[in-house]
């Protein structure tokens, strides 16, 4: 899938002969967003836009990430037109402050566990590092060489 990140997020389908009908629907929640010059909607953040009844915009302001999917274009032939698109949205990773460990202190020989969560999509790997650089054992391994998944 294609992957947009513009503030602004348009589908265009363009060529439809001037006396057919376009109508924009949410494939996966099966929403009408527009039928011809009407957006259906009541998403503020939606809006349609043409060129001579040639060229049909749909325009997705402030994109979040629940729009995500699949959005589809039909013209009203017999049998009907349509083409789909996917909209994917990318998240930037952040930190979960509330799942994530502070400063801690542990006596020498004790086990300690640190936590650290990240959100984001897709979704983010957090690695471990010590702000010195030295070698840090997870389990083992070398952390240097360690992605651990969250």
């Amino acid at each position: 899938p294609t992957v947009f990140t513009h503030r602004v997020f348009s589908f265009l389908f363009a060529f439809v002969p001037v006396l057919l009908q376009v109508a924009w629907v949410r494939v996966d929640t099966q929403t009408i967003l527009s039928i011809h010059h009407n957006v259906i909607t009541q998403n503020p953040r939606i809006s349609l836009t043409y060129n001579d009844h040639r060229s049909w915009y749909l325009h997705i302001r402030e994109v979040e990430e629940s729009d995500r999917g699949w959005y589809m274009c039909q013209v009203n032939t017999d049998p009907m037109r349509s083409r789909k698109g996917y909209l994917q949205v990318v998240v930037p990773p952040a930190i979960i402050e509330a799942m994530t460990s502070n400063d801690m202190v542990v006596r020498e020989g004790t086990n300690v566990t640190l936590n650290c969560k990240a959100k984001g999509f897709p979704e983010p790997y957090v690695m471990w590092r010590r702000e010195d650089g030295d070698e840090m054992a997870i389990g083992g391994e070398n952390a240097k060489k360690t992605k651990i998944k969250t």
